[in-house]
């Protein structure tokens, strides 16, 4: 039994929009880490955030949208959502893109007990990241271990960018 979900890439901010567009095709609701004043999450529409969580509407309405006790933030391990670490460019550089990344907690431990989200989680999730690939990401020829946007590869040819050994960044002198 697998207990996360993991997937790293890149993606350039100029993709935001369309990522905004599958999301509502999709009918994927993005929220931000906080909740709102009434304790409920609140929307993303259309602004670039740095940290989005992705979830559907039905989990939302079924309570299964946690906010951690004693403050606001969402509870990422125990609530059904998709967390998006969309990074990109820090306000400090435009020569330094951050990767990204999809990832979800499908169980975890509550005491001594393994607690496993639905299956209607775990199913759309799969989806998700095999959907979020096929419709934004790539192979590319200068570096084959990171999928890529078609922005992020054009930036990267453009500038002569490359991939830091961490895998973390790419930059360009």
């Amino acid at each position: 039994m697998r207990q996360s979900k993991q997937f790293n890439f890149f993606i350039h901010p100029d993709d935001w929009c369309d990522i905004i567009s599958f999301n509502k095709k999709q009918e994927v609701i993005m929220i931000e880490s906080a909740s709102d004043s009434n304790g409920l999450p609140k929307l993303v529409e259309t602004a670039f955030k740095f940290q989005v969580f992705l979830t559907k509407k039905k989990f939302i309405e079924k309570g299964l949208i946690k906010f951690k006790t004693g403050n606001s933030y969402v509870d990422v391990l125990r609530s059904y959502v998709i967390e998006f670490g969309t990074e990109g460019f820090y306000a400090n550089s435009d020569k330094i893109l951050n990767r990204a990344r999809l990832y979800c907690n499908l169980s975890y431990w509550d005491d001594d007990v393994i607690i496993e989200k639905v299956n209607e989680f775990l199913i759309w999730t799969n989806q998700y990241f095999n959907q979020f690939k096929k419709n934004f990401l790539k192979q590319n020829e200068f570096d084959k271990e990171f999928k890529m946007s078609t922005n992020t590869i054009e930036w990267a040819k453009i500038n002569k960018a490359i991939v830091t050994d961490s895998g973390m960044q790419m930059v360009y002198n």
